[in-house]
């Protein structure tokens, strides 16, 4: 939220035809997104000295991008996309299409990638 604020998501992933896909339907639904650097060197802060890997990171940096490598850990070789929905996900003021509070980002964004995966079908 610090360096996208509350009305655009952090979008990482593996893929980048599938993040360019995400990055043009969010343009049209109005969701924004923007694609961050999944840092590899920020894996140190999801080191864990009890687990393999623990779910947040440490310090009160990188923790979208530390959230993403975690989530990495247990995809392998599968394309993925990941939508830090923290900031757009609620909001105290109103916007386009929420008067206050949980503002449903992402679902037109998810529901139209959907309908378009399905008509390639």
């Amino acid at each position: 939220m610090v360096a996208l604020g509350q009305d655009i998501a952090g979008m990482f992933g593996n893929d980048d035809k599938l993040l360019k896909t995400f990055t043009k339907i969010s343009l049209e639904t109005g969701d924004k997104v923007w694609q961050l650097p999944l840092e590899k060197g920020y894996k140190d802060l999801i080191k864990s000295h009890i687990a393999d890997v623990k779910n947040i990171g440490t310090g009160k940096y990188a923790g979208a991008i530390t959230a993403a490598l975690f989530l990495e850990e247990f995809i392998n070789k599968t394309s993925w996309a990941h939508l830090d929905i923290a900031g757009p996900s609620m909001l105290n003021e109103s916007n386009n299409y929420s008067k206050k509070f949980m503002t449903g980002f992402g679902v037109r964004l998810l529901f139209e990638f959907v309908q378009n995966s399905n008509k390639k079908k």
